[in-house]
């Protein structure tokens, strides 16, 4: 998966989830984050926020955000 795949899920999508991960938090990403979430309700999209089940366990951090920051943590449905 690359930008231009997110691109085109994001654009056909009417519902979008967003699942902040470590690498979004390390990237202190969060105001680009809002700006897409703006444009996206902007263009009639719904928009949601989801927290990863896991989120906050130190024992399982090193594994799941190293997949997580891999992933663009966005979940298109």
């Amino acid at each position: 998966m690359n930008s231009d795949n997110v691109v085109e899920m994001m654009t056909e999508a009417k519902n979008i989830i967003i699942v902040p991960g470590y690498g979004l938090c390390v990237a202190k990403a969060q105001y680009p984050i809002a700006e897409l979430v703006s444009l996206l309700r902007k263009k009639g999209k719904n928009v949601r926020f989801g927290i990863h089940p896991v989120a906050g366990t130190y024992r399982v951090v090193n594994r799941v955000y190293r997949i997580m920051s891999f992933l663009l943590t966005l979940v298109v449905t």
